[in-house]
């Protein structure tokens, strides 16, 4: 992802590719929790005039390209993730979470769903097996689904 409208998921099995980008105004990017969906949140332009009924109108185009292995190998090699510094909870997809790997790098390509912010943190003082858990704060988690949770209670969570 780079701010200003170009994202892609860059498919390291196949190499081929899917990108969105953005022409007409500046944005940054933001990857939705739950469906891993990329979104552009849009700066609307300053400065545009108004047209003869006093409206402001203004073209923003968004396009989705699928981009071939060549394509997809370029990127991977001269471009740098943002947010790579950073790390997040994922709870991946078909299989039991462990959390021995976690917290994960915010550009890592495991699949699942992904927690920032004030969601779940990785404890290494409390587990019940292993030497990690998941540590939930708050009463609920994440957004959808709702996980209701009361506090000073114990839970094993599967879907």
């Amino acid at each position: 992802m780079r701010d200003g409208g170009f994202s892609a998921y860059l498919d390291p099995n196949s190499g081929w590719s899917w990108s969105t980008s953005l022409f007409g105004a500046n944005s940054s990017c933001s990857v939705c929790n739950v469906h891993a969906d990329q979104d552009f949140i849009i700066k609307w332009p300053k400065g545009l005039a108004k047209d003869e009924k006093g409206m402001v109108r203004h073209t923003i185009s968004v396009r989705q390209q699928a981009l071939p292995p060549e394509v997809t190998s370029h990127l991977w090699n001269n471009t740098t993730a943002q947010f790579s510094e950073r790390s997040m909870v994922v709870i991946p997809v078909g299989k039991v979470a462990d959390f021995k790997n976690q917290p994960m790098p915010m550009d890592t390509t495991v699949k699942g769903m992904t927690c920032t912010n004030n969601h779940p943190t990785i404890s290494t003082t409390e587990a019940r097996t292993g030497k990690k858990s998941m540590v939930v704060k708050g009463t609920s988690f994440p957004n959808p689904p709702q996980v209701v949770l009361k506090g000073g209670k114990r839970y094993r969570v599967e879907g």
